[in-house]
């Protein structure tokens, strides 16, 4: 890997000014947006001035409640515009740390670049800095992640303090949203890799069996304040797509619900009662699933305008595919491949065992990994064909 001796300041510079134009765009487009989970998020922020208190549906957002909460404390304001506008600063601020540690990791400015301005083009990933949702907080907070975690792989072993901020900012990334448990998981198979590595069979035999038990353990928390059973049953692709005049007879948002469906009793764990529906309704759970995936997957809808679904087919179908092939190219580092295959698995999973969103957030926080990826390919294939040097 080549070291970089500094970073240029207009390279800073230049991003920062694309930023500012794609973020005027977003801006004008959706302003400050808010929606019913924006009010319940407030206002439990509020009920923090009373003394720090959990409430257990939404201890896995607390983080993006705590932001909230110590934004207005201290800006000492209770505008809605004074959140969106820290998003978007906190936005910028990943950013520019993303591009710094992917140029150091990869030992090319040209990559950091490349990686940043693929964020930058696919605009819907800038728009949700606009509304009062989890969702930019979340996906700030995942590149900062990646971030600090990225200095072990340039540097190694590092200070206590390091390690601290390292923990701090990962466990609030953790509970910011119920699909931080990608970013736990992502971190967990890496450490599982590598002990794997240095042991025998029986050790990796305890690994397989405690890291499974572990899974369902984290699993069925995290499913028990959803009732998914019962929303599988509505055959509804995009959740309450239904409110919006969408039904079973004219929409591909719906799957015909058969008659014969066997529904688990509710007193079994979450988890049992999803794989045991799962089991007896393979073909009408396999078919919401597949429509689950491509909705998701590809960021489009039937009500989303022709150039909208369009442009994220033609943007997104590339990069997934370079993401993939970083994935399974021998040359990016094994714990880069396993944190990348466990984070996008677990997202994609969370979502396609539950319901695909109305208005496509919860893609968000999948996009930079992904870009992340298909631009170490990108620059690599370029490499190559060019026959200067790869990195690794």
């Amino acid at each position: 890997m080549r070291q970089l001796s500094r970073i240029p300041i207009y390279h800073y510079l230049f991003l920062t000014l694309i930023y500012l134009l794609v973020s005027a765009f977003s801006y004008a487009k959706y302003g400050v947006a808010l929606s019913d989970d924006s009010y319940k998020y407030l206002t439990y922020a509020d009920s923090l001035k009373d003394g720090f208190h959990i409430q257990q549906h939404y201890i896995l957002y607390i983080g993006y409640v705590l932001f909230i909460f110590f934004i207005r404390l201290l800006t000492f304001s209770t505008a809605h515009a004074t959140i969106i506008i820290a998003q978007y600063l906190l936005s910028w601020g990943s950013l520019m740390l993303l591009y710094r540690a992917i140029a150091r990791w990869t030992g090319s400015l040209m990559t950091g670049l490349l990686v940043a301005l693929l964020c930058l083009g696919y605009v819907d990933l800038n728009g949700w800095n606009s509304h009062l949702l989890c969702e930019s907080f979340y996906t700030s907070m995942v590149i900062l992640s990646l971030c600090v975690l990225s200095g072990y792989l340039t540097k190694g072993k590092r200070p206590l303090a390091y390690g601290l901020l390292t923990a701090c900012v990962v466990l609030l990334t953790m509970f910011t949203k119920p699909t931080g448990i990608a970013l736990f998981g992502g971190l967990v198979v890496v450490l599982l890799g590598r002990v794997w590595q240095k042991t025998g069979t029986p050790v990796r035999i305890g690994l397989l069996a405690g890291g499974a038990a572990g899974l369902v353990f984290v699993a069925n928390k995290m499913l028990s304040t959803f009732i998914l059973v019962e929303q599988y049953q509505q055959g509804e692709i995009v959740y309450l797509a239904h409110l919006m005049g969408y039904n079973a007879d004219n929409s591909l948002l719906y799957v015909k619900v058969p008659d014969d469906l066997v529904i688990p009793p509710e007193e079994y764990e979450p988890l049992t009662r999803v794989l045991l529906f799962i089991y007896h309704n393979f073909t009408f759970w396999f078919t919401l699933f597949i429509r689950k995936l491509y909705f998701f997957l590809s960021h489009t809808r039937p009500y989303y305008s022709t150039f909208h679904n369009l442009f994220a087919l033609a943007y997104l179908v590339p990069s997934y595919g370079l993401a993939i092939g970083a994935l399974t190219n021998s040359r990016l580092g094994i714990s880069v491949r396993l944190f990348g295959v466990a984070y996008l698995l677990i997202h994609t999973l969370s979502v396609t065992l539950t319901s695909v969103d109305w208005g496509g957030r919860f893609l968000i926080p999948v996009l930079p990994v992904v870009f992340i990826l298909a631009g170490w390919q990108l620059m690599f294939l370029y490499n190559k064909y060019r026959g200067g040097h790869s990195f690794a």
